[in-house]
């Protein structure tokens, strides 16, 4: 049942997407629900952010997404995205790692003159009273980790993860709604680490 509301979900965002004029030179925040729920205009004074995430996005999904962002001609892009490959395929770490790169470097490859960031997955917190088992399912922190190491060895990353845990190495409690998903104080903590690697944000 779950999976059939975010296909149909899935679907109506990308038909969104399809129809809305988005203007060049665009800072396009892509991904999965962390940028979905990511409300920009309360972090930053830019007004030409466009965001296009989609919760339960995969690599995968973001891969098959890329016409939509080249058509927009963005100036930056900033990918978040891997964490619902662990739950949502059967793929080893190695493709997913694989996969995640290909989405840079393919917009790397046709935006030539745009930047493309990518950030790190961010951790989670397990089993705790606020945790969302029918989300969190089997990723841990330490194949979220596993996949951030991988993805340094070949490109730079903005690592938001490091700045979201705590000193047991999950996600910071303040930082979470559900173990997985940020609190506004999770976005502000998030938006200030971006901001410092992307010049092009205006933090408020």
């Amino acid at each position: 049942m779950l999976e059939a509301i975010m296909k149909s979900d899935y679907k109506n965002k990308v038909d969104l997407f399809d129809s809305e004029v988005v203007k060049d030179q665009s800072i396009v925040f892509l991904g999965d629900s962390i940028i979905a729920f990511y409300k920009t205009n309360e972090y930053f004074n830019n007004l030409n952010i466009v965001n296009r995430g989609i919760a339960g996005d995969t690599s995968e999904g973001v891969l098959d997404r890329l016409e939509q962002i080249k058509k927009i001609k963005p100036s930056v892009v900033l990918i978040s995205v891997g964490s619902n490959d662990i739950v949502r395929t059967k793929d080893s770490l190695s493709v997913i790692v694989s996969r995640i790169l290909k989405i840079k470097e393919e917009l790397e490859s046709s935006l030539e003159t745009s930047k493309i960031y990518l950030l790190s997955l961010s951790p989670v917190l397990r089993e705790h009273e606020i945790t969302n088992n029918l989300y969190m399912k089997h990723r841990t922190n330490d194949i979220i980790d596993s996949i951030n190491q991988e993805l340094v060895k070949n490109t730079t990353l903005i690592d938001v993860n490091e700045v979201l845990k705590d000193e047991n190495n999950n996600l910071k409690l303040a930082y979470t709604t559900d173990g997985l998903h940020l609190t506004k104080l999770g976005y502000e903590v998030f938006s200030k680490k971006i901001a410092l690697e992307v010049k092009e944000l205006q933090i408020k």
